[in-house]
């Protein structure tokens, strides 16, 4: 129902809400897949940035771990294969979850160049992907 303001009475307004939800999820699906998803990444990947999909595991009930592969991406994982993170988190633990900062930090250190003044992060692709893969995939086994 809506209120008509000038002669204050109510009228009734008739929605579809099947149309209208059809819609939007069709809306959302256009954007995500054209736009915003599709198009960042390719964007990266041209830029020379390396991806890494990370995913919750198990306990991650936000975005299932099915949702967190993408063909695109350097590395895809999941936290409990994820050496020194022994925990599934869920997907907003994975912000806090110590096990994970750690091994992102130590990996963004292995990136860096100290032979440029300032030390930064390499543009050398095969450099950076040879250390997150050490520290996301294969620290801790053996070869």
């Amino acid at each position: 129902m809506a209120n008509n303001a000038e002669s204050a009475q109510w009228e009734k307004v008739q929605i579809d809400t099947v149309v209208c939800y059809e819609d939007a999820t069709e809306t959302h699906r256009t954007r995500t897949r054209d736009s915003c998803h599709t198009g960042n990444i390719k964007d990266l990947k041209n830029n020379g940035t390396t991806v890494i999909s990370i995913g919750g595991g198990p306990r991650d009930i936000l975005v299932p771990s099915f949702q967190t592969i993408d063909e695109r991406a350097d590395i895809n994982t999941l936290t409990t294969s994820i050496p020194g993170v022994w925990r599934s988190t869920d997907h907003l633990c994975l912000l806090w979850c110590k096990q994970l900062i750690l091994n992102i930090v130590r990996s963004l250190f292995d990136c860096v160049d100290t032979s440029q003044k300032p030390p930064a992060i390499t543009d050398n692709i095969e450099t950076r992907l040879k250390a997150f893969k050490w520290h996301f995939v294969q620290r801790g086994t053996k070869e």
